[in-house]
């Protein structure tokens, strides 16, 4: 004689989980609400003269600390030609040492931060 299984218990457990579910199914919420982050108030530069911020604007213009003439995205020449004056006096200054890149003894926030130009 084989083992034989027998489905009609099976069969009611199936039937409880269909009620169940069709019990549950009306209580969902029809539709999810998505929260969207608010707009910052003021984007503004930060208070360190050290520090250049660099925007792209919609229209891909360019934008350094706030000044509207620094070319396009595809023409940035004159952003690049400024950062190069700023690293100039900035060497010629003494604060752009390359010590202060890699030295243990400087904490984290005075050392020269490395950066990335994305085109």
């Amino acid at each position: 004689m084989k083992p034989h299984i027998n489905i009609t218990p099976l069969i009611d457990v199936l039937l409880v989980l269909l009620i169940i579910f069709m019990v549950i199914s009306p209580l969902k919420p029809k539709r999810f609400e998505a929260m969207v982050p608010k707009e910052p108030d003021n984007i503004g530069i930060p208070d360190s003269l050290d520090s250049l911020v660099v925007q792209i604007n919609k229209d891909s213009s360019l934008e350094l600390n706030g000044n509207k003439e620094m070319g396009t995205i595809d023409d940035p020449s004159s952003l690049v030609e400024k950062l190069s004056e700023v690293f100039t006096e900035r060497k010629k200054n003494g604060v752009l040492n390359p010590s202060r890149i890699d030295d243990p003894s400087i904490p984290p926030e005075g050392r020269i931060q490395k950066t990335v130009f994305i085109k």
